[in-house]
C-alpha cells in the first residue's frame, strides 16, 4: 500500500438521537480493496482522487488514493447519467467529470459528487457528432478535447459543450489517424494522440497542427502494437499503454524512448490488455488492466507498488453469502470471485478456497451458506446444486442439478440447516423450497401455486421453524414441515416494510433479522414478526452499507452484514450498559474520540495499549486557543494533556495501523457548549445516533462541519455530504456565535 501522510489539524463534532435499549452500533468493517470489471479508463483529479470507468459495468467509480471506493453511479442505459459501453475519462481543473458515453455517442458532464449536468453529440460526422468517442482530455482554460475514433479525428469543445474546433482525417500521413482511441493534453495544452490502428504517438499544438510522430507496428522499443492509452506526468514523460504488447512504454516529451516494463500474465507488473493509462502529482503511473479486471500502479522508474481490484486473499467481488462456525470464524461466499473466504472475527483472513467452474468445489456464483456440525454447505447458484465442505475447505459432497423434479433445482439461492441435520434450500427459479437430509436425499418440498415468488433467504430457529424472504416483499413462517404459521411485511420504506428483502439469520433468542436489500438497512423483529428494531445509514461512508446482501448472528449477538455494492463486510454489536468500543486507528494522522467511559482517563493509563506506537496525541482548547499535546518517548517536548475526556476530539499520530480497543460503560446524552470559532468538542456515545436533522436547532449558529477519514486521509463535509455521525470519529465545528447544542 503506498502510504502518505498528511499532519492536519482540525476540530468536529458527535450528535445523536436517543435510541432504545435495542440498538447496534456500527464496530468494524473490512475489505480488501474494490472491485472492478474491465476498467477502460482512468483519470486523477486536482485532490489525488481516482475516477475509473468500467465498460462493462457502465458506471464511473471514485476511489481515494488508497483505492477506497468513495462514489459511483451509472448503469446502463440512454437517460441522464446512464451509459452503454463508456471507455474514456476526464476531469478539468474545478473538479467537473467528463464520461465518453461511447456506444450512445455523446459526452456527459458531471459535478464532482457525480450529480449530472449536461450532455452533448449525436451519431454522425458533422460538427458535434460522434462515431464512437472513446477518449478525452482537458486542457488548462477547461476546454475538452475528444478521440472521435470512428470519424478519424480530434474534436474541441468548450466546457459547456460548444464545439469549437476539429482536425484529423482517415489515413497515415502525419495528421491523419486510423482509430485513435485516446487523447491526452499536458500542462502545457500540447495534444498527444493514441493513433491506434497506424501503431503510432501523434503530437499537437492545441489548435490541431501538427509537430511530431513516433512508433511503428512491431514488438521492440519505441514499436506499438494497437497503443489505446497515453499521458503525460508533470515532468513531462510520455506513458503508453502499448496493449498488444502487453506493457508500458515511457518517451521524453518529443518521442526519445526511456524505458518499458511488463508482459503478459496475470502477476504483479504484468498485464492483459492493458487500456487506460494516469500519473498522479507523486509521479506515480496508474494503468487500467482490463483483462486482469484491476488497476496496477507502479513507480515513474516501472517498479510495481500495488494492485487494486484484482481477486487477492481477502478481497471481494460481490459478497452474497454469510456463515459463522463454533469458534466464531466468519465465512464469506465471495460470489463474483466464485470462491468462499474464511475469517476470524476480527476479519483477518485465514484461507479461501474454489474457482470457476462446474466441477467438484468450483462454484458459478456461490451465493448462500450456512454451517453446522463442522461442514458448510453452499449454494452453488448457477450450476444449480448444493456443495458441502469441510471447514478448511475439503470437499465432502454435492447434490442437484437443473430440473425441475424432486432434488433438481433452478438457481438455488441460500441454504440453512436445522438442529435434526436436515438441509433446507431456497429453490429460487422454481419458488420452492425444498428439504434434504445432510447427505442430500430428498424429502420434501413446498411452494408454488403462489405461495412464493423467488425465495431468497432462509433461516431456522431454536424450535426448528423456516423462515423464508421472497420478492413479494415479505417474510413467511412455517413448521419444519412446511404448515403456514405466520407471514408479515410488505413493499415500503418504514418499519417493517420491505424493498427487496433477501439474507435472514435469527438469533440465540429466535429474533430474526431481514438484510432489506434496496432499503439499505437490516431489520430485526420477534419470532412473530414484531419490529423491533433497524439500523441503515447512506452509501459510501466508512462504517456504513450500501446493498446488504446476507447477514449472520454470532453468540454475542454481533451482527456480520455482506455490502454487495462497497464489496465489504460490516460488523455492528448491540448496545448494553457495559460497553466495549474498537478503534481502527490507521499509519498517520487519525481524528477520534471516546464513546466509552474508561475505568481511568489519565492520558498515560488509558493509552498503555497503544502509546508504544503513538508519537503524539493532541487538541484543541478552544477557551484558550491553544493546542495540548502528549508526546511519546524520548525528547525534550512540551507536555501540557493529560486526560482524554468525552465530548472532545483528538488527533493521534500512529507509526503502524492498531485496533484500539476501549472498555468502559456507556457515556449518557448531554448538552454539548459550542464557544465561537472552532471547536473540538463533538459528543460520542454509543446510546446516540444522529441523522440528517442533527443540526437543525443550531443551523443558524455553525458555518461548518467536518470529519476525518482515518483510513483515506480526506477530509468529509459532514453537513453536505456524509450527514451521518458516528461514534468515535472526531469532528470539527465552526461556530459563528456561542450556542448549546441539545442532544436528545
Amino acid at each position: 500500500m503506498i502510504k502518505r501522510v498528511f499532519p492536519v489539524l482540525v476540530l468536529i463534532f458527535f450528535s445523536a438521537n436517543a435510541l432504545s435499549n435495542d440498538e447496534y452500533v456500527f464496530k468494524l468493517s473490512w475489505s480488501g480493496g474494490v472491485a472492478l470489471g474491465c476498467p477502460a479508463d482512468l483519470e486523477i483529479d486536482p485532490d489525488g482522487n481516482i475516477y475509473v470507468v468500467e465498460s462493462w459495468d457502465n458506471c464511473v467509480l471514485k476511489l481515494s488514493q488508497n483505492g477506497i471506493l468513495l462514489n459511483k453511479w451509472g448503469q446502463w442505459g440512454y437517460d441522464d447519467g446512464e451509459f452503454r459501453n463508456p471507455l474514456g475519462i476526464a476531469v478539468d481543473k474545478d473538479g467537473y467529470i467528463y464520461v465518453a458515453d461511447t456506444d450512445n455517442n455523446r459526452i456527459q458532464k458531471f459535478a464532482p459528487d457525480g450529480d449530472f449536468v449536461t450532455k452533448w453529440g449525436t451519431e454522425g460526422g458533422g460538427n458535434g457528432e460522434f462515431r464512437q468517442p472513446r477518449s478525452l482530455s482537458t486542457d488548462s482554460q477547461g476546454n475538452i478535447y475528444v478521440a472521435d475514433s470512428g470519424n478519424n479525428r480530434i474534436q474541441t469543445f468548450s466546457p459547456d459543450g460548444d464545439f469549437v474546433r476539429k482536425w484529423g482525417s482517415e489515413g497515415s500521413a502525419p495528421g491523419e489517424f486510423s482509430n485513435p482511441t485516446s487523447v491526452y493534453v499536458d500542462s502545457l495544452d500540447y495534444v498527444y494522440v493514441a493513433d491506434t490502428d497506424n501503431n503510432r504517438i501523434q503530437k499537437f499544438s492545441n489548435d490541431g497542427e501538427f509537430i511530431i510522430r513516433w512508433g511503428m507496428p512491431g514488438t521492440a522499443i519505441s514499436h506499438f502494437d494497437w497503443p489505446r492509452g497515453v499521458t503525460v506526468s508533470n515532468d513531462g514523460f510520455v506513458y503508453v499503454a502499448d496493449t498488444r504488447n502487453y506493457r508500458v512504454q515511457k518517451f521524453t516529451s518529443m518521442g526519445e524512448y526511456v524505458d518499458k516494463w511488463g508482459s503478459i500474465g496475470s502477476d504483479n507488473d504484468q498485464f492483459n490488455w492493458p487500456r487506460g493509462i494516469a500519473t498522479d502529482p507523486f509521479g506515480h503511473v496508474y494503468v487500467a488492466d482490463c483483462g486482469n479486471n484491476c488497476i496496477q500502479i507502479f513507480s515513474s522508474q516501472g517498479e510495481f507498488l500495488e494492485k487494486w481490484g484484482a481477486e487477492t486473499a481477502g478481497e471481494f467481488f460481490g459478497p452474497c453469502g454469510t456463515a459463522i462456525d463454533d469458534e466464531g470464524n466468519i465465512y464469506i461466499a465471495d460470489s463474483g470471485n466464485n470462491r468462499i473466504q474464511k475469517f476470524t472475527p476480527e476479519g483477518i483472513f485465514i484461507k479461501s478456497w474454489g474457482t470457476s467452474g462446474n466441477a467438484s468445489g468450483q462454484f458459478t456464483y456461490p451465493c448462500g451458506l450456512a454451517f453446522d456440525n463442522g461442514y458448510i454447505y453452499v449454494a452453488d447458484y448457477y450450476n444449480h446444486r448444493i456443495q458441502k465442505f469441510t471447514t478448511d475447505g475439503e470437499w465432502v459432497d454435492m447434490w442437484g442439478s437443473l430440473g425441475l423434479a424432486n432434488g433438481l433445482m433452478s438457481y438455488p439461492f441460500d441454504v440453512d440447516i436445522d438442529s435434526l441435520g436436515n438441509v433446507y434450500v431456497t429453490d429460487s427459479g422454481n419458488h420452492r423450497v425444498q428439504k434434504f437430509t445432510n447427505d442430500g436425499e430428498y424429502i420434501y418440498k413446498w411452494g408454488g401455486g403462489g405461495i412464493f415468488s423467488y425465495p431468497r433467504g432462509i433461516a431456522i430457529d431454536s424450535k426448528n421453524n423456516v423462515y423464508v424472504s421472497d420478492d413479494n416483499n415479505h417474510i413467511q413462517k412455517f413448521t419444519s414441515e412446511a404448515v403456514f404459521i405466520t407471514s408479515w411485511g410488505s413493499e415500503g420504506f418504514n418499519e417493517g416494510e420491505f424493498d427487496g428483502p433477501v439474507g435472514l439469520d435469527v438469533d440465540e433468542q429466535d429474533h430474526v433479522y431481514a438484510a432489506d436489500y434496496y432499503n439499505s438497512r437490516v431489520q430485526k423483529f420477534s419470532h412473530k414478526g414484531i419490529f423491533l428494531t433497524q439500523w441503515y445509514t447512506s452509501r459510501y461512508i466508512p462504517g456504513n452499507y450500501g446493498y446488504p446482501t446476507d447477514l449472520s448472528v454470532n453468540q454475542m449477538g454481533e451482527v456480520y452484514v455482506t455490502d454487495l455494492l462497497n464489496n465489504c463486510i460490516h460488523v455492528y454489536r448491540p448496545i448494553s450498559e457495559n460497553a466495549e468500543f474498537s478503534i481502527n486507528l490507521y499509519q498517520g494522522w487519525n481524528f477520534v474520540s471516546i464513546p466509552v467511559e474508561p475505568a481511568s482517563r489519565d492520558i498515560s493509563l488509558l493509552t498503555q495499549q497503544i502509546n508504544p506506537y503513538c508519537h503524539v496525541i493532541c487538541t484543541y482548547d478552544n477557551p484558550t486557543d491553544t493546542w495540548l499535546y502528549n508526546f511519546f518517548g524520548d525528547g525534550e517536548y512540551i507536555n501540557n494533556l493529560e486526560s482524554i475526556d468525552a465530548g472532545k476530539g483528538y488527533w493521534f499520530y500512529m507509526t503502524t495501523d492498531i485496533l484500539w480497543v476501549l472498555a468502559g460503560t456507556n457515556i449518557q446524552p448531554e448538552s454539548v457548549e459550542l464557544l465561537t470559532g472552532w471547536n473540538s468538542s463533538g459528543y460520542a456515545s454509543l446510546l446516540t445516533e444522529s441523522s440528517e436533522k442533527s443540526f437543525e436547532d443550531i443551523f443558524e449558529f455553525i458555518d461548518n462541519v467536518l470529519t476525518f477519514d482515518n483510513q483515506t486521509k480526506e477530509w468529509i463535509d459532514v453537513i453536505n455530504h456524509a450527514k451521518i455521525i458516528k461514534p468515535g470519529s472526531g469532528y470539527m465545528i465552526y461556530a459563528n456565535q456561542s450556542c448549546m447544542w441539545e442532544i436528545e
